[in-house]
């Protein structure tokens, strides 16, 4: 069913889950999934997961999960626990055809589409503070590094910091948005 997924990392890996419940099943298969959740949620190696149902009303009849894992032995142990394997066993009348399976890599998992993330998704404030961070872990060292053999001066850190700021809220606000709604269909792409 699964499929080892390498992080190229070693660090946190989110795997999204995605199944169609048959008609008429979708209330054991909530329920079913939701008893799961709680007791696989426990195990060792768990940093969280999120239950993506359908929205009240619509014809839609996919369910999901994004489980976040330590890492990837984490994962890997998981999928081999006899609860995971009776979990299958269990909801294998509930649906139809095989389970949708992806590895979500590093900060993807935190751009998910609103549908896929069941809301909104994180404000832009925390995306453009994130990103900021970011860049200036990235940055700050580079320069360190590149700095002395330009011979530029050293108040350079604070300059970085205040130089990114601008550039992060551009690219945050401006041309990311832009950049996104033009390749929206390459982003998506299945």
């Amino acid at each position: 069913m699964t499929t080892a997924v390498k992080s190229t990392l070693g660090g946190p890996v989110t795997i999204a889950v995605t199944r169609a419940v048959k008609p008429g099943h979708e209330a054991e298969f909530a329920e079913a999934l939701h008893r799961f959740a709680e007791a696989t949620l426990r195990l060792p190696g768990q940093l969280g997961l999120h239950i993506l149902r359908p929205p009240r009303g619509s014809t839609e009849r996919s369910y999901g999960i994004l489980r976040t894992f330590e890492n990837e032995a984490a994962f890997e142990a998981f999928s081999r626990t006899p609860v995971f394997n009776q979990w299958h066993e269990k909801i294998a009348p509930w649906v139809e055809g095989e389970a949708e399976v992806r590895h979500i890599p590093g900060v993807e998992a935190w751009f998910l589409p609103a549908k896929a993330s069941g809301g909104a998704g994180p404000p832009k404030w925390r995306l453009a503070l994130l990103t900021y961070l970011a860049v200036n872990l990235v940055t700050t060292p580079m320069l360190w590094l590149v700095m002395p053999l330009i011979g530029a001066r050293a108040a350079f850190p604070w300059d970085n910091f205040l130089f990114n700021l601008p550039v992060v809220a551009l690219l945050t606000w401006i041309v990311m948005p832009f950049l996104g709604s033009v390749f929206k269909n390459q982003l998506h792409a299945k």
